[in-house]
């Protein structure tokens, strides 16, 4: 089994990796070039992708009533936007993977 652990702190993702087998990736869950990156590198490395833990989440930082509208925007790319973005880009590695183990 191999697992690849992405963060938007590339320190962070290094250190929570650091003496195990797994993978380290820098990855803004908010940018598609990132979540093509991510895919590209697993099916480079391991030619298949059996899950997707697709956890990022923020919430507002401040009382709703004083809240700017770009933190709304900010935790609705976080929150929706990334999540749809890593379950469309799954989708063609986990299909191929299901396919492989069809044969």
């Amino acid at each position: 089994m191999h697992v690849v652990a992405t963060d938007i702190d590339a320190a962070a993702v290094q250190t929570t990796c650091a003496g195990t087998s797994m993978a380290p990736l820098r990855h803004d869950v908010t940018i598609e070039a990132d979540w093509n990156g991510v895919f590209d590198h697993v099916a480079s490395q391991y030619g298949r992708l059996d899950v997707l833990v697709n956890n990022a989440g923020v919430m507002m930082s401040a009382a709703f009533n004083a809240a700017p509208l770009e933190h709304l925007r900010r935790q609705y790319r976080i929150n929706v936007e990334s999540v749809f973005m890593g379950m469309q880009g799954a989708i063609p590695l986990m299909t191929q993977t299901v396919k492989q183990h069809d044969v």
